[in-house]
This record gives C-alpha cells, structure tokens and sequence, in this order.
C-alpha cells in the first residue's frame, strides 16, 4: 500500500521491504522538503510489534496499519538531567 507500511511484512498487508529502503523513502520525504519524524515512527515502531508480538496481535494490528486504517506511533526516553522533557536534553 503506502509507503508507511514499507517495513511490514507481505503476509501482513504490507511491502516487506528492507530497512534500508525505509531509509531512502525518509530522505526523500526530507529532500522534498517534508518532515519525516511522524513518517520514521510510523514505519519504526512495527519492530517492536514484529519482535515481541503475539501471532495473535500480528495478525489484528499490523493488516490495519498497512492499509493505512490505523496509525501506531510511540516516544519514549528518559535521561538523568531532564528526565521525559526532551527539551532540557544536553549532550
């Protein structure tokens, strides 16, 4: 279908392609002028369901999600200095 489900399998709904190719569609995303953070935590976050993911859960989200009907995002980090407010972040 689109190029958000580039990485989810075809058994799924999805293009199965490489992560490597995930890659290039978010450079042309960028290139064009777009922003591709909502693009890169779309198509990032399957890994964790492909991971650790039931059979079960596979099977009734990620057909969803390739077909554009449901969008899964998540963000999570935590560090010493400014704890879940990314904006204090130092480096």
């Amino acid at each position: 279908e689109g190029y958000l489900s580039a990485l989810v399998p075809e058994e799924y709904g999805g293009s199965g392609l490489p992560l490597s190719a995930a890659a290039a569609i978010l450079e042309e995303v960028h290139r064009s002028g777009g922003n591709a953070a909502a693009c890169h935590a779309q198509m990032y976050t399957m890994g964790t369901l492909l991971r650790h993911g039931s059979d079960a859960q596979k099977h009734a989200w990620l057909p969803s999600i390739a077909e554009g009907a449901l969008r899964l995002q998540a963000f999570g980090v935590t560090e010493p200095t400014s704890g879940t407010d990314t904006t204090a972040l130092r480096t």
